[in-house]
């Protein structure tokens, strides 16, 4: 019992540390399904205080694909949910990476609806990067193993934006695939013993 015990401690303290932000994970992207990559908000708080830029630039998921995808609205059904950056009135709710200085390996999240995407981006180390969650089809991406991080910056590459590294995305398993792999875990240790 002791030894389960401390695997169940070790995998919720570990869970916890990322979820307090710890490592400055901003996002979590679940691409179990690249149909349906869901995108998510952890709550945590940006790297520095940065509004250099507005929705409509948006924030970046640097080399977030492992191959080249080209994401643009006219390509990908636009995404749905209600992940926004905190204090803004405004959703992501366009993809791409076919804009300024990105590559195919980027994807860039923006809006162009509220207030016409004029809305500033407004980081600090105060409050939670984001919120919600988004859903965006990336089918005919691949992507890094679970675990893999990456850079979030403010803007698109172009001018005015700071460019500036806010935090970083991590992906993730599904929540059910990590329900499974817990308890391949815990049946594991059982037989060890």
């Amino acid at each position: 019992m002791l030894r389960t015990t401390t695997t169940l401690a070790v995998l919720t303290f570990t869970g916890s540390a990322l979820a307090n932000g710890s490592a400055h994970i901003l996002l979590t992207v679940d691409v179990s399904d690249p149909s349906a990559v869901r995108i998510t908000a952890t709550g945590d708080v940006s790297l520095l205080n940065d509004s250099s830029d507005t929705l409509a630039a948006g924030v970046t998921l640097a080399n977030l694909f492992t191959t080249d995808l080209q994401v643009s609205p006219a390509i990908q059904p636009l995404p749905t949910g209600d992940l926004s950056p905190s204090g803004s009135s405004g959703v992501f709710d366009r993809i791409t990476n076919t804009f300024g200085g990105l590559t195919d390996r980027d994807l860039n999240l923006f809006s162009t609806s509220a207030n016409g995407g004029q809305d500033s981006l407004m980081f600090d180390t105060a409050t939670a990067a984001f919120t919600g969650e988004l859903l965006a089809d990336l089918t005919g991406g691949t992507f890094g193993p679970i675990g893999t991080t990456g850079d979030i910056f403010v803007g698109d590459t172009t001018p005015p934006g700071s460019g500036a590294i806010i935090g970083f995305y991590q992906i993730v398993p599904s929540p059910g695939s990590a329900a499974m792999l817990a308890l391949a875990g815990l049946a594991a240790t059982r037989r060890r013993r």
